[in-house]
Protein backbone atom coordinates (compact mmCIF):
# COMPACT_ATOMS: atom_id res chain seq x y z
CA UNK A 1 0.00 0.00 0.00
CA UNK A 2 1.48 3.44 -0.93
CA UNK A 3 2.38 5.66 2.08
CA UNK A 4 -0.29 8.27 1.26
CA UNK A 5 -2.97 5.62 1.04
CA UNK A 6 -1.83 4.17 4.34
CA UNK A 7 -2.13 7.56 6.02
CA UNK A 8 -5.56 8.20 4.57
CA UNK A 9 -6.71 4.75 5.66
CA UNK A 10 -5.50 5.40 9.21
CA UNK A 11 -7.15 8.81 9.36
CA UNK A 12 -10.45 7.35 8.16
CA UNK A 13 -10.54 5.26 11.34
CA UNK A 14 -10.28 8.25 13.70
CA UNK A 15 -13.64 8.79 15.42
CA UNK A 16 -14.51 11.50 17.97
CA UNK A 17 -16.15 9.95 21.03
CA UNK A 18 -16.26 12.62 23.74
CA UNK A 19 -15.50 16.29 24.41
CA UNK A 20 -15.20 18.53 27.45
CA UNK A 21 -15.08 22.29 27.58
CA UNK A 22 -14.06 24.26 30.68
CA UNK A 23 -14.74 28.00 30.75
CA UNK A 24 -13.30 30.09 33.59
CA UNK A 25 -14.89 33.54 33.66
CA UNK A 26 -12.91 36.48 35.05
CA UNK A 27 -13.74 40.17 35.08
CA UNK A 28 -11.90 40.73 31.81
CA UNK A 29 -11.81 37.45 29.91
CA UNK A 30 -13.10 33.91 29.62
CA UNK A 31 -10.32 31.31 29.61
CA UNK A 32 -11.13 28.14 27.65
CA UNK A 33 -9.77 24.60 27.89
CA UNK A 34 -11.44 22.27 25.37
CA UNK A 35 -10.51 18.59 25.12
CA UNK A 36 -11.61 16.14 22.40
CA UNK A 37 -11.23 12.38 22.81
CA UNK A 38 -10.97 10.00 19.85
CA UNK A 39 -10.82 6.32 19.01
CA UNK A 40 -7.97 5.84 16.54
CA UNK A 41 -8.06 2.24 15.34
CA UNK A 42 -5.26 2.82 12.86
CA UNK A 43 -3.09 4.45 15.56
CA UNK A 44 -2.37 7.38 13.24
CA UNK A 45 -1.66 9.82 16.06
CA UNK A 46 0.50 7.37 17.96
CA UNK A 47 2.78 7.06 14.93
CA UNK A 48 2.72 10.81 14.39
CA UNK A 49 3.68 11.51 18.00
CA UNK A 50 6.50 8.98 17.75
CA UNK A 51 7.87 10.67 14.60
CA UNK A 52 7.51 14.20 15.93
CA UNK A 53 9.29 16.90 13.98
CA UNK A 54 7.77 18.71 11.02
CA UNK A 55 4.94 16.24 10.43
CA UNK A 56 3.64 16.65 13.97
CA UNK A 57 4.05 20.44 13.76
CA UNK A 58 2.01 20.50 10.54
CA UNK A 59 -0.75 18.43 12.12
CA UNK A 60 -0.88 20.75 15.13
CA UNK A 61 -1.07 23.76 12.79
CA UNK A 62 -3.86 22.08 10.83
CA UNK A 63 -6.11 21.28 13.79
CA UNK A 64 -5.28 24.68 15.28
CA UNK A 65 -6.46 26.51 12.18
CA UNK A 66 -9.51 24.26 11.81
CA UNK A 67 -10.60 24.95 15.37
CA UNK A 68 -10.01 28.66 14.94
CA UNK A 69 -12.16 28.53 11.81
CA UNK A 70 -14.99 26.97 13.83
CA UNK A 71 -14.62 29.74 16.40
CA UNK A 72 -14.89 32.40 13.71
CA UNK A 73 -18.06 30.80 12.34
CA UNK A 74 -19.87 31.18 15.65
CA UNK A 75 -21.27 34.43 16.97
CA UNK A 76 -20.32 35.00 20.61
CA UNK A 77 -21.61 38.03 22.50
CA UNK A 78 -21.04 39.29 26.04
CA UNK A 79 -23.56 41.93 27.11
CA UNK A 80 -24.49 42.48 23.48
CA UNK A 81 -20.91 43.08 22.36
CA UNK A 82 -19.53 40.58 19.88
CA UNK A 83 -16.26 39.04 21.00
CA UNK A 84 -14.03 36.65 19.08
CA UNK A 85 -12.58 33.55 20.74
CA UNK A 86 -8.92 32.90 19.97
CA UNK A 87 -6.99 29.65 20.25
CA UNK A 88 -3.61 30.19 21.94
CA UNK A 89 -2.19 26.67 22.02
CA UNK A 90 -2.88 23.07 20.98
CA UNK A 91 -1.66 19.78 22.46
CA UNK A 92 -1.99 16.26 21.06
CA UNK A 93 -1.47 13.25 23.32
CA UNK A 94 -2.51 9.70 24.11
CA UNK A 95 -4.84 8.75 26.94
CA UNK A 96 -3.16 5.57 28.13
CA UNK A 97 -3.52 3.72 24.82
CA UNK A 98 -2.16 4.08 21.25
CA UNK A 99 -5.76 3.96 20.05
CA UNK A 100 -7.07 6.74 22.37
CA UNK A 101 -5.65 10.11 21.31
CA UNK A 102 -6.90 13.42 22.62
CA UNK A 103 -6.48 17.00 21.47
CA UNK A 104 -6.50 19.92 23.91
CA UNK A 105 -7.21 23.49 22.81
CA UNK A 106 -6.41 26.43 25.09
CA UNK A 107 -7.96 29.78 24.25
CA UNK A 108 -9.82 32.82 25.51
CA UNK A 109 -12.13 35.65 24.58
CA UNK A 110 -12.75 39.09 26.12
CA UNK A 111 -15.50 39.41 28.73
CA UNK A 112 -16.55 43.05 29.21
CA UNK A 113 -18.49 42.37 32.42
CA UNK A 114 -20.39 44.94 34.46
CA UNK A 115 -21.89 45.07 37.95
CA UNK A 116 -25.30 43.42 38.15
CA UNK A 117 -26.82 41.27 35.40
CA UNK A 118 -24.63 40.06 32.54
CA UNK A 119 -25.44 37.81 29.60
CA UNK A 120 -23.30 35.47 27.50
CA UNK A 121 -24.77 34.39 24.14
CA UNK A 122 -23.60 31.93 21.52
CA UNK A 123 -25.15 31.44 18.07
CA UNK A 124 -24.23 28.56 15.77
CA UNK A 125 -25.85 26.39 13.13
CA UNK A 126 -28.25 23.67 14.20
CA UNK A 127 -26.85 20.16 14.07
CA UNK A 128 -27.08 16.77 15.72
CA UNK A 129 -24.43 15.92 18.32
CA UNK A 130 -22.24 13.12 16.98
CA UNK A 131 -20.90 12.18 20.43
CA UNK A 132 -21.45 12.95 24.11
CA UNK A 133 -19.96 16.17 25.44
CA UNK A 134 -20.13 18.50 28.40
CA UNK A 135 -19.31 22.12 29.14
CA UNK A 136 -18.53 23.47 32.60
CA UNK A 137 -18.72 27.21 33.29
CA UNK A 138 -17.05 28.62 36.40
CA UNK A 139 -17.94 32.23 37.18
CA UNK A 140 -16.29 34.57 39.74
CA UNK A 141 -16.76 33.58 43.37
CA UNK A 142 -19.43 36.21 44.11
CA UNK A 143 -21.36 35.67 40.86
CA UNK A 144 -24.66 33.80 40.61
CA UNK A 145 -26.13 32.07 37.55
CA UNK A 146 -29.81 33.04 37.32
CA UNK A 147 -31.03 31.91 33.88
CA UNK A 148 -29.84 29.83 30.93
CA UNK A 149 -30.85 28.04 27.77
CA UNK A 150 -28.93 25.03 26.46
CA UNK A 151 -29.80 21.79 24.76
CA UNK A 152 -29.17 18.79 26.97
CA UNK A 153 -29.17 18.54 30.75
CA UNK A 154 -28.09 21.50 32.88
CA UNK A 155 -27.22 21.63 36.56
CA UNK A 156 -25.85 24.31 38.89
CA UNK A 157 -24.05 22.51 41.74
CA UNK A 158 -22.93 25.91 43.08
CA UNK A 159 -24.41 29.39 42.49
CA UNK A 160 -21.41 30.31 40.31
CA UNK A 161 -21.00 26.99 38.46
CA UNK A 162 -23.04 25.69 35.52
CA UNK A 163 -22.61 22.29 33.89
CA UNK A 164 -24.15 21.29 30.55
CA UNK A 165 -24.26 17.63 29.52
CA UNK A 166 -25.31 16.67 25.98
CA UNK A 167 -25.86 13.12 24.73
CA UNK A 168 -25.05 11.82 21.28
CA UNK A 169 -28.00 12.30 18.92
CA UNK A 170 -29.29 15.48 20.61
CA UNK A 171 -30.24 18.32 18.27
CA UNK A 172 -28.23 21.38 19.25
CA UNK A 173 -27.49 24.83 17.87
CA UNK A 174 -29.27 28.12 17.42
CA UNK A 175 -29.07 30.52 20.35
CA UNK A 176 -27.70 29.49 23.73
CA UNK A 177 -27.18 31.84 26.64
CA UNK A 178 -26.34 32.28 30.31
CA UNK A 179 -27.51 35.17 32.48
CA UNK A 180 -25.62 35.77 35.70
CA UNK A 181 -25.32 38.39 38.41
CA UNK A 182 -21.86 39.81 38.91
CA UNK A 183 -20.72 41.51 42.11
CA UNK A 184 -17.65 43.71 41.73
CA UNK A 185 -16.01 44.83 44.96
CA UNK A 186 -12.63 46.26 44.00
CA UNK A 187 -12.84 48.65 41.06
CA UNK A 188 -9.10 49.27 40.87
CA UNK A 189 -8.38 45.54 40.78
CA UNK A 190 -10.99 45.05 38.07
CA UNK A 191 -9.46 47.81 35.95
CA UNK A 192 -6.06 46.13 36.14
CA UNK A 193 -7.52 42.76 35.19
CA UNK A 194 -9.41 44.24 32.26
CA UNK A 195 -6.29 46.05 31.06
CA UNK A 196 -4.23 42.87 31.25
CA UNK A 197 -6.93 40.87 29.46
CA UNK A 198 -7.30 43.46 26.73
CA UNK A 199 -3.56 43.51 26.06
CA UNK A 200 -3.33 39.72 26.29
CA UNK A 201 -6.06 39.51 23.67
CA UNK A 202 -4.28 42.15 21.59
CA UNK A 203 -1.09 40.08 21.67
CA UNK A 204 -2.97 36.93 20.64
CA UNK A 205 -4.60 38.87 17.80
CA UNK A 206 -1.26 40.09 16.51
CA UNK A 207 0.51 36.75 16.33
CA UNK A 208 -0.15 33.16 15.36
CA UNK A 209 2.22 30.82 17.21
CA UNK A 210 4.59 33.78 17.71
CA UNK A 211 4.49 34.69 14.01
CA UNK A 212 3.27 38.24 13.20
CA UNK A 213 0.08 38.58 11.20
CA UNK A 214 -0.35 42.36 11.40
CA UNK A 215 -1.43 43.96 8.15
CA UNK A 216 -2.43 47.52 8.99
CA UNK A 217 -3.08 49.87 11.88
CA UNK A 218 -5.79 52.38 12.64
CA UNK A 219 -3.95 55.66 12.86
CA UNK A 220 -4.53 58.19 15.64
CA UNK A 221 -2.48 61.30 14.96
CA UNK A 222 -1.50 62.29 18.52
CA UNK A 223 0.12 58.92 19.16
CA UNK A 224 1.64 58.86 15.70
CA UNK A 225 3.33 62.23 16.19
CA UNK A 226 4.86 61.06 19.48
CA UNK A 227 6.05 57.82 17.92
CA UNK A 228 7.65 59.64 14.99
CA UNK A 229 9.34 62.18 17.25
CA UNK A 230 10.74 59.84 19.90
CA UNK A 231 11.22 56.47 18.18
CA UNK A 232 13.50 55.43 15.29
CA UNK A 233 11.70 54.12 12.22
CA UNK A 234 11.87 50.34 12.98
CA UNK A 235 10.22 50.87 16.38
CA UNK A 236 7.51 53.40 15.58
CA UNK A 237 4.57 51.02 15.19
CA UNK A 238 5.52 49.30 18.45
CA UNK A 239 5.83 52.63 20.29
CA UNK A 240 2.56 53.85 18.79
CA UNK A 241 0.71 50.77 20.05
CA UNK A 242 2.24 50.94 23.54
CA UNK A 243 1.32 54.62 23.88
CA UNK A 244 -2.21 54.10 22.57
CA UNK A 245 -3.10 50.90 24.44
CA UNK A 246 -1.27 51.52 27.72
CA UNK A 247 -1.71 55.30 27.84
CA UNK A 248 1.98 55.90 28.49
CA UNK A 249 3.65 59.16 27.50
CA UNK A 250 6.56 58.72 25.12
CA UNK A 251 7.52 62.35 25.70
CA UNK A 252 7.74 61.85 29.47
CA UNK A 253 9.89 58.75 28.99
CA UNK A 254 12.24 60.62 26.67
CA UNK A 255 12.45 63.52 29.15
CA UNK A 256 13.93 61.14 31.73
CA UNK A 257 16.72 60.20 29.33
CA UNK A 258 15.33 56.68 28.95
CA UNK A 259 15.41 54.80 25.64
CA UNK A 260 11.80 55.04 24.47
CA UNK A 261 11.59 51.85 22.32
CA UNK A 262 13.07 49.76 25.14
CA UNK A 263 10.59 51.20 27.64
CA UNK A 264 7.67 50.58 25.27
CA UNK A 265 8.76 46.97 24.68
CA UNK A 266 9.12 46.31 28.42
CA UNK A 267 5.65 47.73 29.07
CA UNK A 268 4.08 45.53 26.40
CA UNK A 269 5.94 42.48 27.68
CA UNK A 270 4.80 43.14 31.25
CA UNK A 271 1.13 43.52 30.47
CA UNK A 272 0.87 40.61 28.03
CA UNK A 273 2.48 38.24 30.55
CA UNK A 274 0.07 39.10 33.36
CA UNK A 275 2.21 41.70 35.17
CA UNK A 276 -0.32 44.51 35.10
CA UNK A 277 1.74 46.65 37.50
CA UNK A 278 4.47 46.69 34.81
CA UNK A 279 7.46 45.99 37.09
CA UNK A 280 10.05 45.82 34.29
CA UNK A 281 8.84 49.10 32.83
CA UNK A 282 8.84 50.99 36.13
CA UNK A 283 12.20 49.59 37.20
CA UNK A 284 13.67 50.92 33.97
CA UNK A 285 12.00 54.31 34.45
CA UNK A 286 13.13 54.71 38.07
CA UNK A 287 16.60 53.10 37.99
CA UNK A 288 17.66 53.14 34.35
CA UNK A 289 18.19 49.36 34.49
CA UNK A 290 16.18 47.59 31.76
CA UNK A 291 17.10 44.11 33.00
CA UNK A 292 19.12 41.30 31.40
CA UNK A 293 16.42 40.36 28.84
CA UNK A 294 15.84 43.86 27.50
CA UNK A 295 17.47 43.30 24.10
CA UNK A 296 15.60 40.05 23.53
CA UNK A 297 12.28 41.65 24.50
CA UNK A 298 12.95 44.70 22.32
CA UNK A 299 13.79 42.52 19.32
CA UNK A 300 10.71 40.35 19.90
CA UNK A 301 8.31 43.29 19.95
CA UNK A 302 10.02 45.16 17.14
CA UNK A 303 9.72 42.04 14.96
CA UNK A 304 6.09 41.56 15.95
CA UNK A 305 5.19 45.04 14.79
CA UNK A 306 7.11 44.80 11.52
CA UNK A 307 5.24 42.18 9.46
CA UNK A 308 7.50 42.74 6.48
CA UNK A 309 10.46 41.24 8.36
CA UNK A 310 9.11 37.70 8.19
CA UNK A 311 9.75 35.38 5.29
CA UNK A 312 7.36 33.16 3.46
CA UNK A 313 8.91 30.14 5.11
CA UNK A 314 7.94 31.42 8.55
CA UNK A 315 4.23 31.30 7.82
CA UNK A 316 2.26 28.24 8.95
CA UNK A 317 2.33 25.87 6.00
CA UNK A 318 -1.03 25.01 4.43
CA UNK A 319 -1.79 21.35 5.04
CA UNK A 320 -4.54 18.87 4.42
CA UNK A 321 -7.55 19.11 6.72
CA UNK A 322 -7.07 16.60 9.50
CA UNK A 323 -9.78 14.29 10.71
CA UNK A 324 -9.28 15.83 14.12
CA UNK A 325 -11.36 18.83 13.08
CA UNK A 326 -14.52 16.74 13.51
CA UNK A 327 -14.83 18.42 16.90
CA UNK A 328 -15.09 22.08 17.69
CA UNK A 329 -18.39 23.80 17.97
CA UNK A 330 -20.07 21.31 20.23
CA UNK A 331 -17.81 21.95 23.19
CA UNK A 332 -18.25 25.72 23.01
CA UNK A 333 -21.76 25.56 24.42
Amino acid sequence: MPPDAEVMSAEAEITPVYAQGFYIVTQGAVQMVIVFDYVDKGQYYQRLLRKGGEELAKEVDTVWQNMQSFMHDEIVRVNGQRVRPLIHDVYIGLRGSPARPYITFIGSFPAPLKPGENIYENYYEKEVAEYDYEAVWIFPQNAEVVEWYFHGEVETPEPNILRVSVSKGTEVGGREYIKFLNQINNKESIQYVELWSRLRYLWASLVFRNKPVINKAKIEHDYVEEAIKYCPRPYRYMCYTAAKELKISLAAIAAKGIDVPTAAALALEDVTTGNHHMPRFWRYITTGDPGPDAQRILKKWMTTFRPGTTTRGERPAPTRRARADDGGRRATA
